[in-house]
Parts: C-alpha cells; sequence; structure tokens
C-alpha cells in the first residue's frame, strides 16, 4: 500500500441528503491499512453510507458521563483519525488509553492482538 501523507484522506460523496459514503476506489490505504487485500475488498465490499449528523451536531453528555470508566484503544498506524487527534479524544473523555500499532480496522489487521487488548482492559475494571 502507498505511503500516508497527512493531508490526504479517501474521496467520498453524498448520500442523500443527510448521509455521505466513502468511495471505495482509494479508500483501502485509508480504512484498512494492515489488513491483507483480500480482507480490505471483503471490507470494501460492505461499505454503507454514514450519517452526517454524529460529525455535526454537538454531543451532550450527562452528569454521570464521568463517573464510568472508560478506554480508549489508540490506534498509531491510523490514517483517519491522526494519533494526535485520537490522543485528544481520549483525554477529552477522561479515557485510560491504550496504543495499538495498527491501522484504523485493528479488527481486521490484528484480531487477536484487539481482543487481547479488550479482555486485559475488561479485566483491569
Amino acid at each position: 500500500m502507498r505511503s500516508f501523507e497527512a493531508k490526504e484522506r479517501p474521496r467520498f460523496r453524498r448520500a442523500g441528503t443527510d448521509a455521505y459514503i466513502f468511495d471505495p476506489e482509494g479508500a483501502a490505504p485509508f480504512l484498512y491499512n494492515g489488513a491483507t487485500e483480500a480482507e480490505a475488498a471483503a471490507a470494501l465490499d460492505h461499505i454503507v453510507p454514514e450519517p452526517n449528523a454524529p460529525h455535526q451536531e454537538e454531543i451532550r453528555l450527562g452528569a454521570g458521563f464521568d463517573a464510568v470508566p472508560k478506554s480508549y484503544i489508540r490506534c498509531t498506524e491510523d490514517r483517519m483519525i491522526p494519533p494526535a487527534d485520537q490522543e485528544r479524544m481520549a483525554a477529552r473523555g477522561n479515557a485510560a488509553r491504550y496504543d495499538m500499532a495498527t491501522g484504523h480496522s485493528p479488527f481486521l489487521s490484528d484480531p487477536r492482538g484487539l481482543s487481547a487488548l479488550i479482555h486485559r482492559i475488561a479485566e483491569s475494571s
């Protein structure tokens, strides 16, 4: 797969008035880096429209949110969400941060590592 430059992103197009969908052409290096070509191709077959609202509307959380323990798995090789942005999201949520040296989709590129990490997080909670 080709190298990543921070300004690059996969193309997407409108899907109706309130959603978008990634263009499968060229999306694999961003969404599925680290997965095999066969795994990425299979995943691309399942891309569906994503709603715009979660990216546009502020999330309002109740007072109990801070009382709930949270964990964030930062994918350090992610080409969709830069690691610095992931770190910021984890900090904003007051989450314990765990790192995986994977791309955006560790469930494809390292499912055993991901399940072991989730198990370790659950055991420590």
